[in-house]
């Protein structure tokens, strides 16, 4: 049922005209003015005449309106669609498009109420704005305005339409089904740092159902409910797609200009038709673009010629607005293409190709110059081509040699990404990635030598390690850090086999990986470390081995350190005045220490120096001798012992005794005299004793002063 509010004829249709319209205007100003406020994160907008320019004629994109012909064809019916609309865009577009002034508020309350920073397009029938101006100006409705009026039939209940009737806004959404499949085949020459051309081949097909919701707007004019226009709401498109890919890639790329190519190859036509809203003619459409592009990345300018494909398929559902997407997909990648003849040309370069076709599914309200969205499928190959030659990679077996190495490498994955884009009349294009998948890989191609893949074997050492890189102590840890070289471009985590060279064999992964061993028998070996593969699945064929050569030898370690030293006297010419006095100091500790600070510093540091050196204080007399001692908290094997002396300065014990504590009596196992010599070595009988102390009896000094001694350093074995 229509129902259409009567308007009385004669001498009381204007005033009665006129004063409706004032109670309809006054009851919307007062109802947007506290709408404003309400919004979303406060979301205020300006008025009119905060504008300081005026309208255009017919509107500009500075403006955010503009009025204009939609044309299009009806798929459905064959026949031609053609309406005027007035498109308008944000609150500026709200605020200079010539609408009549109720029309404007209710705009401004609704852009009040949406999210903050959400674009928010209307299409206006231009026909219909043009009746309600003219209405408005009479004090009463055109002919033509209560015609549009009777076609409003989205009210079933007659009540509705009275003076206090809601006449309120109708969401609608309108979808058609689809199924379409084309073959992919582009080529395009290429700029901006690369030299060459791009093609892709192959097939995609959509099998979907798309969806446009639109908002109805409505207005009451003197009581009579008109439709006027429409809010564009989102685009949801579900259904199956597939993609069928292979690009190649040939030219020459420069290092100094990465760029990213993205060629829209096709947008073929889905279906479109158009249907009536009450009085308000729409028309929505549907179509396909079909874009491919690459990023390229290079270290170094280097030819390049580079083939890949793969398929993916499966199910999608999206929903999007002028703003943002969301939803769900189970697309996977089905097949993959290999590789072919990738070139690489420079002593060390890398380039990183990544190309891709995206498929999407747009819908637009009138023509995409009004309002669109859409949703795309994306198939992406990560290409990564790396060479290298030189010397300047590494000593890998620390020989002090760096090796030329060379090698040639490919390596590719894939990755599938979901996109978004809309854009509105007068609004830059929203795009983005929606959703997008780990990398996976699909291959890795060793092309030319590969003797840089060959991993390094450092030993790593802190103070008082024995040794060097390649003669390591026997029955003694030593640790080593196992890595690529550092040309090698990734940092994955790598698997190692090591081959210790005495029947041990062990596995290691790490980037870098750490590792120790220790060797039981004297003698020559070599060390052979292989690394096989990486945690991204990179797989370097059978191996690569570097392989270092080692000599395990017996290396004494002096337990001397290890000791407290005690003496019967020290002398110390420490003093303030002394320029020197960090380094004349004559302390006890100097028999194993080297470095001390004090005179009864702790360390245990050799260094020779015969400025910093134990010297006895009190005169040593054959009845009185001298003594130095050392004392463990645990008994320690002693085999041998080596006294350094100082006979350059005539300090060097001539006369002196070594004995062992046995736990209860001391026991004599040395006794020179006459000693000239300013190292002093001693291996003793029995071969080796269990003791806690050990001791120096002094008995005369050197031959220029007697009655003074003078020790560097004592090592005990």
């Amino acid at each position: 049922m229509t129902f259409v509010l009567p308007i009385p004829r004669g001498a009381w249709r204007m005033p009665l005209a006129r004063a409706g319209c004032a109670l309809a205007i006054a009851l919307l100003g007062f109802a947007s003015t506290h709408a404003q406020a309400a919004g979303p994160e406060a979301r205020q907008v300006k008025a009119a005449g905060e504008f300081v320019d005026g309208p255009t004629d017919d509107g500009d994109p500075v403006a955010g309106w503009k009025r204009t012909t939609i044309k299009a064809m009806d798929d459905d019916t064959g026949k031609e669609f053609s309406t005027e609309i007035y498109q308008i865009t944000g609150e500026r577009g709200i605020a200079l498009a010539p609408i009549p002034e109720q029309i404007r508020e209710e705009l401004i309350t609704e852009l009040a109420a949406a999210p903050k920073g959400e674009d928010v397009t209307f299409a206006l029938n231009a026909p219909i704005m043009d009746e309600i101006q003219k209405s408005l100006e009479l004090g009463e409705p055109t002919e033509a305005l209560i015609a549009y009026s009777k076609l409003d039939t989205l009210e079933t209940d007659p009540y509705a339409r009275g003076p206090f009737g809601s006449c309120s806004d109708k969401v609608h959404s309108r979808s058609k089904s689809f199924q379409f499949s084309t073959p992919l085949n582009h080529t395009s020459n290429l700029g901006n740092g690369f030299t060459g051309t791009v093609s892709v081949t192959g097939s995609s097909s959509v099998n979907a159902t798309g969806e446009i919701q639109i908002k109805l707007k409505r207005t009451k004019v003197f009581w009579v409910c008109i439709p006027y226009g429409v809010r564009f709401g989102h685009v949801r498109a579900t259904g199956n797609v597939s993609l069928d890919e292979e690009i190649t890639l040939n030219g020459t790329i420069n290092y100094a200009n990465p760029n990213l190519f993205d060629y829209q190859v096709a947008k073929p036509h889905l279906g479109g038709f158009s249907f009536f809203i009450g009085p308000v003619p729409v028309y929505i459409g549907f179509n396909l673009p079909i874009t491919v592009g690459a990023k390229l990345e290079a270290s170094a300018t280097a030819q390049l010629q580079y083939r890949a494909g793969h398929r993916l398929s499966g199910s999608f559902d999206y929903t999007c607005t002028s703003n943002n997407c969301s939803g769900w997909n189970n697309i996977a990648q089905n097949q993959t293409n290999p590789v072919s003849n990738p070139i690489g040309l420079g002593a060390s370069v890398r380039v990183k190709p990544t190309v891709y076709a995206d498929v999407g599914v747009r819908g637009y309200l009138y023509s995409e110059g009004v309002a669109y969205a859409q949703v795309g499928v994306r198939g992406l190959l990560h290409g990564d081509l790396w060479g290298y030659y030189g010397n300047t990679c590494g000593d890998a077996n620390q020989d002090g040699t760096y090796e030329t190495v060379n090698a040639l490498t490919f390596d590719l994955d894939w990755q599938l990404a979901i996109t978004g884009k809309a854009d509105t009349v007068f609004t830059n294009a929203w795009q983005g990635t929606i959703w997008q998948s780990q990398k996976y890989h699909i291959g890795f191609w060793l092309l030319d030598g590969g003797s840089a893949l060959t991993p390094m074997i450092e030993r790593t050492r802190v103070s008082g390690d024995l040794g060097t890189n390649s003669i390591f102590p026997q029955n003694t840890p030593v640790n080593f850090k196992l890595r690529m070289r550092p040309c090698w471009p990734y940092a994955d985590a790598v698997d190692y086999s090591m081959n210790w060279g005495d029947g041990a064999v062990s596995g290691h992964t790490g980037a870098p990986a750490t590792a120790s061993h220790t060797w039981s028998t004297q003698g020559s070996t070599s060390l052979s470390l292989t690394a096989f593969r990486d945690a991204h699945g990179r797989v370097f064929g059978n191996g690569r081995t570097t392989t270092k050569a080692a000599n395990i030898v017996y290396i004494p370690v002096s337990l001397a350190p290890t000791a407290n030293a005690y003496a019967s006297s020290t002398y110390c010419d420490l003093t303030a005045a002394d320029p020197l006095s960090t380094a004349r100091k004559r302390t006890v500790m100097r028999i194993a220490d080297g470095s001390q600070l004090t005179c009864n510093a702790p360390t245990f540091v050799r260094d020779g120096n015969p400025v910093t050196a134990w010297m006895n204080s009190v005169w040593i007399t054959a009845a009185k001798p001298q003594w130095i001692e050392l004392r463990w908290t645990t008994p320690v094997p002693v085999t041998s012992m080596r006294i350094h002396g100082d006979a350059g300065w005539g300090t060097a014990p001539a006369d002196y005794d070594i004995e062992y504590w046995n736990g209860s009596v001391w026991v004599k196992v040395a006794i020179v005299r006459g000693n000239t010599d300013s190292l002093m070595e001693h291996t003793f009988t029995p071969t080796q004793f269990q003791t806690t102390k050990l001791r120096m009896l002094i008995f005369n000094g050197g031959f220029e002063n007697p009655a003074t001694a003078r020790i560097n350093e004592i090592e005990v074995y």
